[in-house]
């Protein structure tokens, strides 16, 4: 840990370290939802849902390229 001495031999703290030590990680908070839970769709519907959109992305880029 970097602390620096003061003239009067006070040892000097940056603010981030003070913080951290004053405000402890809370334990209490709630686990975020992802928009993949949010969906509703099992894991497998979403794996053919994104195959279904990269197929028809593939189809409207090589239109446009002929």
């Amino acid at each position: 840990m970097c602390s620096k001495t003061t003239s009067n031999n006070k040892k000097f703290v940056p603010f981030g370290l003070n913080y951290v030590l004053a405000h402890p990680f809370r334990q209490d908070r709630e686990k975020k939802v992802s928009k993949f839970e949010q969906s509703g769709m099992t894991e497998e519907e979403l794996l053919a849902k994104q195959e279904e959109l990269f197929a028809a992305s593939r189809a409207k880029f090589q239109s446009t390229q002929q």
